[in-house]
């Protein structure tokens, strides 16, 4: 949370590393806006769905794309701590882009698969390092107190860039068909590209492991993650979340075409909308984990997603589909800044990509062992009893991790945790 002490200010004879860290604290959101720009994301059900895939086959390619990220997680992640921030974002962008161009020529399952695979490694650099290198550019400002504020401003950016992205990509579907949307999303990528180059390498706070090798940063951030009960937990809570929003995103389309929603530009619009809902939650984020301490706040998120799940199960129209996907977004907001926030405060810098890549492989792992078996439960069981399903788990294991919050006494630096 942000701080009202005066910014420690940068070492005497660091104004030109300042100038550059201070150019990224505008840089990175545009970046993120641009990077983000995944026009074909509403439309992903729609174009797989042309080809003759089921629900449980678009979840196995759902998979692919996941298990990319799981392989390549933790190596970009090193790569980021070791080689550099820049240079992971600029290899970023380079594989999304490849990886839409391979989506828009794709027509059997392997190649949609290898386009997941890039898209996916895409996604891998991403992960963590936007956040370690907007965190480390204001550590080079004397002013990391203030984190949780500007990655609310680059999360609010990032959500932005793809509710314009969607809005394109509704016009292109309905205008040129499903293949236009991921050539779009190309583009966006391509955009980013001149943006990573511009960004700054900002300089780096030390540690025991500045100089160590990739396997002593990864020993240190896994037990980090393992042996620090606060970590432990947030890790535990952020892979809940992950599961949560990822199966709520990736079953939107098949839930507004159960509703009979399905013209490419009213899709689009309406993950737009959505996405303007997030970008406004998120502006709140500093304010409630003010009120309800980041720990607490995380919880209550989850119990929100879970609630919204079952509220999905019961719902047939339009409109109620709608308010539940509504709901979704308040958490969708909210939780990145503040999960990145608990993280970047207890983690050095010289790890800092690492121990966030390890993070989100966990939240992937989950979700790409989960996501198979709701399609295919889906399939036989029907959607909206699936649904029910799901929020009746999720609302167990959010009560379950809520419990353990309270006991977490390394968590009393002004966290709290409600009643489950």
């Amino acid at each position: 949370m942000a701080s009202s002490a005066p910014p420690r200010p940068p070492a005497e004879g660091a104004a030109p590393a300042a100038g550059a860290a201070a150019r990224n604290l505008w840089l990175v959101p545009l970046y993120q806006a641009a990077a983000f720009g995944y026009a074909v994301i509403p439309f992903l059900w729609f174009l797989v769905s042309a080809r003759g895939f089921d629900l449980k086959e678009y979840a196995s390619l759902q998979s692919v794309y996941y298990c990319a990220t799981l392989v390549a997680e933790v190596p970009t992640g090193l790569l980021a701590d070791r080689l550099g921030r820049k240079v992971v974002l600029i290899l970023a962008v380079i594989s999304q882009a490849a990886g839409f161009v391979a989506f828009a020529n794709a027509r059997d399952f392997a190649a949609f698969a290898c386009a997941q695979i890039l898209l996916g490694l895409g996604q891998a650099m991403l992960s963590g390092t936007t956040a370690a290198i907007l965190y480390d550019s204001l550590l080079a400002l004397g002013r990391e107190r203030e984190y949780l504020r500007f990655e609310t401003r680059a999360t609010i950016s990032r959500l932005c860039g793809s509710s314009f992205a969607f809005l394109v990509g509704g016009w292109l579907g309905a205008t040129f068909g499903m293949e236009a949307t991921a050539w779009a999303s190309a583009g966006f990528s391509c955009v980013a590209l001149p943006l990573a180059i511009a960004i700054a390498e900002p300089p780096r706070s030390g540690d025991s492991h500045s100089g160590a090798s990739v396997f002593a940063l990864l020993r240190a951030s896994v037990r980090d993650l393992w042996s620090r009960t606060d970590l432990r937990w947030v890790a535990a809570v952020f892979a809940l979340l992950f599961v949560e929003l990822r199966m709520a995103f990736h079953l939107y389309t098949p839930g507004l075409e159960r509703a009979g929603l399905t013209a490419p530009l009213a899709v689009g619009t309406i993950y737009a909308l959505l996405n303007v809902v997030a970008a406004v939650s998120t502006r709140f984020a500093p304010r409630l984990a003010e009120s309800f301490g980041e720990g607490g706040l995380l919880i209550l998120l989850s119990l929100v997603l879970a609630a919204s799940f079952a509220g999905l199960g019961f719902s047939t129209a339009v409109g109620s589909v709608l308010g539940w996907f509504v709901l979704q977004q308040v958490p969708f907001g909210v939780h990145f800044p503040v999960v990145a926030s608990f993280v970047n405060h207890r983690v050095p810098s010289s790890r800092r990509a690492t121990t966030l890549s390890c993070l989100s492989l966990l939240g992937r792992a989950s979700f790409a062992s989960a996501f198979p078996i709701v399609g295919a439960v889906a399939d036989t069981a029907g959607l909206a009893r699936t649904l029910l399903g799901i929020a009746v788990a999720f609302l167990v294991a959010t009560i379950a991790l809520g419990f353990v919050g309270r006991q977490v006494n390394s968590l009393s630096d002004g966290t709290s945790f409600p009643a489950p």
